[in-house]
């Protein structure tokens, strides 16, 4: 997946160093590279809480159970 998103950025960096202007292609490299990387960061970290969030739980859980007993 690694491979993939920096072979996305590499071709929307190319497309905007290609562009008329610099200022269209600082727009184009903010929506097409900065806003979707953001995003993606923010998803991935967002699961990644959840997941160690739940896996904590759980282990409170099965500790309890232990200490119960």
């Amino acid at each position: 997946m690694h491979i993939i998103w920096l072979g996305y950025l590499f071709v929307i960096t190319m497309f905007c160093f290609a562009q008329e202007s610099l200022l269209r292609g600082a727009v184009l490299f903010v929506l097409l590279a900065v806003l979707p990387t953001l995003l993606v960061a923010w998803v991935l970290r967002t699961r990644r809480r959840n997941r160690l969030e739940k896996w904590q739980q759980q282990n409170a859980t099965e500790n309890s159970d232990v200490v119960a007993k």
